[in-house]
């Protein structure tokens, strides 16, 4: 799909544009974030392979031949589908809602952690085969569910002091019933909380959140001073 080279070069560009010019603006990252938003939530049906699939799961839950009806999904994506159609079956606005959902929390985590929201945004389209598939193909659509939670979980965390309540466990199990496979960011989680626990006194650290989710990376505010000159 060309269009996702188009939207790497113009990501790229504004990612450059701020490193020369040491300067942070707003309006590239909004930019962009709009430009990724609006390639997978306003794509037609039949771009991409898996897009079909989980349209047809959409509109015919019972009566779909596609692999998700037969091998089953977990029950929370199950929950989205019907409140989502409880406002409309149509497939395009079944999209652009799903896109929403995922990449909104992803931008706020970005807009409250990241000194250079662009270059995050780049990070996180160039993170690997895994994006790539998800902008090109809508494959792994309630792998990114999950991360749009997990990030959620991880602001509701650092906001409360780096300590776990009652909405961080809330999102933690959202996030689950997306996709089974948040289990490796919680495990990654657990593991450095109890780590940190013993060996620091300090707060708790988020261990191997990046690889675990493929998103949770920005630029540290250390950096801020040299971007912003």
């Amino acid at each position: 799909m060309e269009e996702f080279f188009y939207l790497y070069v113009i990501i790229l560009f504004f990612v450059l544009r701020e490193v020369l010019m040491r300067k942070v603006t707003n309006k590239g990252f909004c930019l962009c974030a709009f430009l990724m938003l609006a390639m997978v939530g306003l794509r037609d049906i039949h771009c991409g392979a898996d897009t079909w699939n989980y349209c047809d799961f959409f509109v015919n839950p019972k009566k779909s031949t596609t692999y998700y009806s037969i091998q089953g999904v977990e029950p929370g994506f199950r929950v989205l589908n019907s409140i989502i159609g409880i406002f409309s079956h149509n497939e395009n606005f079944y999209l652009f809602v799903t896109a929403l959902i995922t990449f909104c929390p992803i931008y706020w985590y970005i807009g409250k952690y990241s000194s250079c929201k662009v270059m995050s945004l780049f990070v996180f389209l160039t993170f690997g085969t895994a994006t790539m598939m998800y902008f090109m193909s809508f494959y792994l659509m309630r792998q990114y569910l999950s991360i749009a939670f997990l990030s959620l979980a991880i602001v509701f965390y650092k906001k409360n002091n780096e300590k776990i309540n009652k909405n961080v466990v809330l999102l933690y199990c959202i996030a689950l019933s997306m996709h089974i496979a948040s289990l490796i960011f919680l495990t990654s989680q657990c593991s450095s909380l109890i780590c940190a626990s013993l060996y620091s006194p300090g707060p708790k650290p988020i261990v191997g959140t990046p690889m675990a989710t493929g998103v949770i990376a920005f630029v540290p505010k250390s950096q801020k001073s040299y971007l912003s000159g």
